[in-house]
């Protein structure tokens, strides 16, 4: 019998299925999914098992845990994808417009005026932002030294 198959991405869960094979009734396991994740026919087509929703508080569960009756086996969700911060999106920039024969100095403004960006951010403090310039030096760093060789 191969293990159980459950749909999840990680993030906080929202609801529970119980998951039943169609033929004998027999509860086979269960899932806790987030809104995303909690559509009857993803769930029926992903594990094979009939879903039923059950009202359970879903408390520290993530999408995808679950049990698997059938082998007696706790089922973990994935790890969450972490948020892209805007150092990220900063670097993914400098990777779009850094491309071969663009200069350094390109890179360099983009990377400065997203230091800017970010220390003025409402929603950053002055130990993120210097954190954030950190890390966008670095990334100029990196950009330079792929240049060189």
């Amino acid at each position: 019998m191969k293990p159980l198959t459950l749909p999840g991405c990680g993030a906080p869960a929202s609801f529970r299925f119980e998951l039943f094979t169609q033929s004998d009734k027999s509860l086979d396991g269960d899932v806790w999914v987030c809104a995303e994740h909690a559509y009857i026919d993803t769930l029926r087509e992903t594990t094979g098992l009939a879903p039923y929703r059950t009202l359970s508080d879903p408390a520290g569960k993530c999408c995808g845990d679950g049990w698997d009756f059938r082998t007696m086996q706790a089922i973990k969700a994935p790890l969450a994808p972490a948020p892209a911060t805007n150092v990220d999106l900063y670097a993914a920039r400098i990777r779009g417009i850094t491309g071969p024969g663009a200069p350094p100095t390109l890179a360099a403004g983009v990377l400065m005026q997203g230091a800017m960006d970010l220390h003025r951010a409402d929603t950053i403090t002055d130990a993120e932002a210097v954190a954030a310039v950190r890390d966008i030096l670095s990334a100029l760093a990196q950009v330079v030294d792929e240049r060189r060789s």
